[in-house]
C-alpha cells in the first residue's frame, strides 16, 4: 500500500517537476518556453505541443510538436529529439538572433561536451527575409543531428524568392563545426529570373470629335527648328560603384573567413538559370558549380556544356585583400549543351548553333579600376524574333570583343572594341564618361574597306528579303567621330566620312529604274489599317510629274523633311547630328534623321513594321536610289506616294481631297500645310475632319514660311504673299473652289541651293 501510494505521489509530481526544471533551463539561456503537455517516457520524457521564442525577439517563433529528452540512471540528459518542428522568422530575424546570443553568451570558455540533439519533419518560413517586404525563405523535410563531432544539417526543399527572383534547392546538405561550415553538397538548384516586359504602344488615330492635335515642331531637319527642351539627366546604363562593390567583396570576405575553415567545399551538381519575359521562357543549363576556400582565397567555378570544351566561369574572390577576378573561357559548345530549347526567346535549331569564347574582369584592391577584356563569338545561329525581322534569321555568325578599364569615377576607357558579321567589321575606341548628373563620350569609329557584295552576303537574307538576291561591285568603307557632353550637348561634334564606291550591277525586277517607267504597284495600309496595295506610275489617273506640280510644294516639303535634299547622298549629316541633341536632351527617341529618299524607300519598297530588317534595307535602298535615279526623279516619286491621311497617297491626291484643286494650282500655305501633315498623317487627318485649320495650325505654317525665306527658299515678295493666304479645306458634299491658275515663282534648280524668281 506505501508502494503505491508513492507512485500516486510521483506520477501527480512529474509535471510539475519537469515544467519546472524546463522554465529553469529556458531562463538559463534566455528563452521563453510554453510547453502543452508533459508525459513520462521509458528512460525519459516527452514534451508535446512546445513553442519556443527567443527573449527580445520579435520575428523569432518555433514550435514542435513533440520533444523527447531521454536521461540516464543519474538523471542527466543524454540526447534530446525534437519533431514535427515549424520555425516561423520575420523581417531582420538574423540580427535578432545574433543580438540575443550576446546578451545571452554563457560565461567562460569551456562548453563542455555537447548533448546529442536530433531535429526530424522540420520547415522553416522566414517572411520579410534579409528586411526586404519582397523576400521570403521557405524550406521544407528539413533534419539535423548535432554531436560530439559536429552538426549535419539537411532539406528536402529550399525556396528563397526576392523580388522577380526565385532560388529553388533541391536535396541540399552541410556539415558544420561549432559555427563554421566544414561542407556543403546541393543536388540541383534552380534559379528563375522574371524580366518585365515592355509595353510600347503606338499611338492610334482617335475619332473625329478628339482633341486637336498640336503642330509639330517648325523645320524637323533645318537649322530653323525649334531648341528642344532639356531633361533632368537619367543615367542610360548605371556604371557600378567600385568602392561600394569592394566593399561588398569585402564584407563577404569577412563573413566566410569567420565560418568557412581552410579547405571548406560547396557542390552543386546541377544549377540551371531560368529567364522569362512574359510568355517567353530561356532556360541554360544544368551546369556544375563548385566552391573552394583556399587559403586567403575563395574560388568558384560554374561549367556548362557536357564534352571536352565546356564554358567554364571561374571567380576568384580574396578574403582578406587582393584583386577580384571573374573569368570566362571554353566552348565551342553548342546551345543545345547549355540547356537552351527550341523557340526559347527566339532561338531556334539550337544544336546547330555554337558558342566559345574567352573573357576576364579584374576589379583592383584599391578598388580604383575594374578592367575588362573579352572575346566572344556564335556560329550559325538562327532566331525569330518580330524585332529583327518577319521570317527566321537563319546562320548568324557574330564575334564580338572588347578591352579597356572602368575607373572609380565613372569613366570608360575603351582601348579596342569590334563587332564582326561575317565580312562587316565595326571597330570603336575611344572615351565614355558616366556620372549621376552627365554622360559625356568621344569615340572613334570605324567601317574599315571591304567589297559590298561580301558585305551583302554576310548579312544573312532573311534582314534582306528585298536587297539580298542584287548584285554589287566596288568597296565601302567609313571612318566616323562622336563627341558629346550631356552639360553642353549643343556643341556635340559628329564627323563622319564615307567611301561609298557600291554600285548595282543586277537587281530584282522591282527595284530596277525601268519598273517605274510606268504603272507600277506598291504596298500601303488603307484607313482601316490593313494592307493594300495602289497602282500609281507615270501615265496612271493620279500621277504628277514634277513639271504639273507647285513648285512651292518643293519649297514645303524642302523646308520640313530634308533641308539638305539636293546636297546629300541619301544620309543627311547635319540632321543626324540635330536629331542625336535631341534625343539625349529629351532622355528617349524623340527625332529622327529620316532623308526624303529614306522616306522615299520606306514607301516604296518596304513594309511598316519598325524591324531592324527594315532599317537596313532602307539604308541600303537608300544609296540605290541615289546612284540610280537623278534629285528630281526621287522628288518625282516622292511627291507621287507619300501618305498624306488615310486613303490619300500622293500630291495629286491630297490637292484634291484637302483643297478640291490640282497639284498645280496650290499656294505656298497650302503646300506647307500639305508638308506639315507628313510627320503623322492619319493623326493630323483631324484638322481635315473638322473642316477648319486652327489659328495655332497658321501660326505654324507662317513658322515655316519664316525658316523657308531665311534659308533662300521663297522671296520677300513670296513671303509677304504667303502670309496673306488663307487655306480653305475642301469636302466632297461641297462645290468646288473657282479654278485657279498654276503656281509660279520660285523654282529649285537640279543640283542647286539657291532660289531664283520666274
Amino acid at each position: 500500500m506505501g508502494a503505491a501510494v508513492v507512485a500516486l505521489v510521483a506520477v501527480i509530481a512529474f509535471g510539475p517537476i519537469v515544467r519546472g526544471r524546463v522554465a529553469k533551463e529556458a531562463a538559463r539561456r534566455g528563452l521563453v518556453v510554453s510547453v502543452g503537455a508533459v508525459r513520462p517516457a521509458w528512460l525519459g520524457v516527452v514534451l508535446e505541443d512546445v513553442s519556443v521564442a527567443p527573449e527580445g525577439t520579435e520575428g523569432v517563433r518555433a514550435h514542435a510538436g513533440s520533444v523527447r529528452v531521454e536521461v540516464s540512471a543519474g538523471l542527466s540528459v543524454r540526447s534530446v529529439t525534437i519533431s514535427d518542428v515549424r520555425g516561423e522568422l520575420a523581417g531582420d530575424a538574423l540580427a535578432q538572433i545574433a543580438a540575443w546570443r550576446e546578451r545571452h553568451k554563457p560565461e567562460g570558455s569551456a562548453s563542455g561536451a555537447k548533448t546529442p540533439v536530433t531535429i526530424e519533419r522540420a520547415a522553416l518560413v522566414w517572411s520579410r527575409a534579409f528586411g526586404d517586404p519582397a523576400a521570403s525563405v521557405e524550406a521544407t523535410g528539413v533534419a539535423a543531428t548535432r554531436n560530439g563531432e559536429g552538426t549535419h544539417v539537411s532539406s528536402e526543399s529550399v525556396v528563397v524568392t526576392r523580388d522577380r527572383a526565385t532560388v529553388t534547392l533541391a536535396g541540399a546538405d552541410c556539415a558544420l563545426a561549432g559555427a563554421k561550415l566544414k561542407s556543403a553538397h546541393v543536388d540541383s538548384a534552380r534559379v528563375a529570373l522574371a524580366l518585365s516586359a515592355l509595353d510600347v504602344a503606338s499611338a492610334r488615330p482617335g475619332a473625329g470629335g478628339a482633341p486637336e492635335p498640336p503642330p509639330p515642331p517648325p523645320g524637323t531637319h533645318n537649322r530653323g527648328h525649334a531648341a528642344a527642351e532639356t531633361e533632368p539627366f537619367h543615367p542610360l546604363v548605371p556604371m557600378p560603384n567600385l568602392h561600394e562593390l569592394r566593399a561588398m567583396i569585402q564584407n563577404v570576405g569577412r563573413q566566410i573567413a569567420d565560418r568557412a575553415p581552410d579547405g571548406l567545399r560547396v557542390d552543386l551538381d546541377a544549377l540551371t538559370v531560368e529567364i522569362t519575359r512574359g510568355a517567353e521562357k530561356l532556360e541554360l543549363g544544368p551546369g556544375k558549380v563548385t566552391v573552394e576556400r583556399k587559403g586567403g582565397e575563395l574560388a568558384s567555378e560554374f561549367s556548362a556544356g557536357s564534352g571536352q570544351t565546356p564554358l567554364t566561369l571561374h571567380a576568384s574572390i580574396p578574403l582578406v585583400a587582393g584583386d577580384t577576378t571573374v573569368a570566362l573561357a571554353g566552348g565551342p559548345v553548342s546551345l543545345s549543351m547549355l540547356g537552351v530549347r527550341e523557340g526559347a526567346f527566339g532561338f531556334a535549331d539550337p544544336a546547330r548553333a555554337n558558342v566559345l569564347g574567352k573573357a576576364r574582369l579584374a576589379l583592383d584592391d584599391a578598388a580604383t579600376a575594374l578592367t575588362f577584356d573579352g572575346d566572344v563569338s556564335a556560329s550559325d545561329v538562327s532566331i525569330h524574333n518580330p524585332r529583327l525581322a518577319d521570317d527566321t534569321v537563319r546562320d548568324l555568325d557574330l564575334r564580338l570583343s572588347a578591352r579597356g578599364v572602368l575607373d572609380d569615377a565613372g569613366r570608360v576607357r575603351l582601348d579596342d572594341s569590334e563587332a564582326q558579321l561575317g565580312a562587316l567589321h565595326l571597330r570603336a575606341h575611344g572615351d565614355v564618361e558616366e556620372t549621376g548628373d552627365h554622360l559625356a563620350a568621344a569615340l572613334s569609329l570605324e567601317l574599315p574597306v571591304a567589297g559590298c557584295q561580301s558585305l551583302l552576303e554576310s548579312i544573312p537574307a532573311a534582314l534582306l528579303p528585298h536587297v539580298s538576291a542584287a548584285r554589287f561591285r566596288g568597296t565601302l568603307g567609313a571612318k566616323g567621330y562622336l563627341a558629346f557632353d550631356t552639360r553642353k550637348i549643343d556643341d556635340l561634334v559628329l564627323k563622319y566620312d564615307f567611301a561609298d564606291g557600291c554600285k548595282a550591277d543586277q537587281v530584282p525586277e522591282d527595284l530596277r529604274k525601268d519598273h517605274f517607267d510606268g504603272t507600277f504597284t506598291y504596298a500601303i495600309v488603307d484607313k482601316d489599317g490593313k494592307p493594300s496595295d495602289r497602282d500609281t506610275g507615270p501615265g496612271s489617273d493620279d500621277w504628277a510629274p514634277l513639271d504639273t506640280i507647285s513648285p512651292m510644294m518643293q519649297v514645303a516639303v524642302l523646308t520640313t523633311e530634308d533641308g539638305g535634299f539636293f546636297h546629300h547622298h541619301g544620309v543627311n549629316e547635319w540632321a543626324i547630328r540635330s536629331a542625336l541633341i535631341a534625343d539625349i536632351k529629351a532622355g528617349r527617341f524623340v527625332r529622327g534623321a529620316s532623308t526624303i529618299t529614306m522616306q522615299l524607300a520606306k514607301n516604296l519598297f518596304l513594309s511598316r513594321e519598325k524591324t531592324l530588317s527594315r532599317k537596313l534595307e532602307e539604308l541600303i535602298l537608300t544609296d540605290y536610289l541615289e546612284h540610280t535615279f537623278s534629285k528630281d526623279e526621287i522628288m518625282e516619286l516622292y511627291l507621287n506616294v507619300i501618305e498624306f491621311g488615310p486613303d490619300v497617297y500622293g500630291v495629286r491626291d491630297a490637292a484634291e481631297h484637302y483643297f478640291g484643286r490640282r497639284p498645280a494650282e496650290l499656294d505656298l500655305a497650302e503646300c506647307l500645310f500639305l508638308s506639315s501633315l507628313l510627320p503623322s498623317p492619319r493623326e493630323y487627318h483631324k484638322i481635315w475632319e473638322k473642316g477648319v485649320v486652327p489659328q495655332s495650325w497658321m501660326n505654324h505654317i507662317h513658322q515655316l514660311m519664316e525658316i523657308a525665306h531665311k534659308n533662300g527658299r521663297i522671296s520677300d515678295k513670296e513671303l509677304e504673299d504667303g502670309k496673306t493666304q488663307t487655306i480653305e479645306l475642301h469636302h466632297d458634299d461641297q462645290p468646288p473652289p473657282a479654278p485657279r491658275a498654276a503656281a509660279t515663282g520660285a523654282h529649285f534648280g537640279t543640283g542647286d541651293d539657291t532660289w531664283e524668281a520666274n
